[in-house]
């Protein structure tokens, strides 16, 4: 078996890769977030909504809120300040609380506690989660 964490700006096609991971079974064993098509709030906002409307219940945390060395730059002005681009139907307004913005780590412990199942990193965002964890976290890679 192979788990699968996956590390999004959660757009609209992130949010098919999702559904296809679960039609066809695969093991999705967290979700971290990053700044991408849209500032990170709007990310979770995102998240959140597609949680509540499509039932998933996999864990998330937040992490990288902007790039590492550039300013940064959304895709709002092609997808709407969701990010997602609609025609009128949007996911529902997150409830609860917000997930934890300790991302890092909780890749971290997900890789340290390795069983004999093999795990994939599926980065469909930008590096950013990425490249602070392989700074941080350089033997894990």
């Amino acid at each position: 078996m192979t788990a699968i964490w996956v590390d999004t700006d959660f757009g609209f096609d992130d949010l098919w890769a999702l559904l296809l991971l679960r039609h066809f079974g695969q093991l999705v064993a967290g979700v971290s977030l990053v700044a991408g098509n849209t500032a990170l709030p709007q990310v979770v906002a995102n998240v959140m909504g597609a949680k509540e409307a499509y039932g998933f219940d996999w864990p998330v945390w937040q992490g990288a809120a902007k790039p590492l060395r550039r300013r940064q730059e959304t895709a709002e002005r092609i997808l709407g300040a969701r990010g997602m681009v609609s025609r009128g139907r949007h996911l529902p307004e997150p409830v609860g609380d917000a997930p934890p913005e300790d991302a890092l780590n909780a890749l971290r412990h997900w890789l340290e506690t390795c069983d004999d199942t093999r795990r994939v990193v599926l980065a469909l965002g930008p590096l950013t989660n990425i490249a602070l964890f392989l700074q941080k976290f350089p033997a894990l890679a």
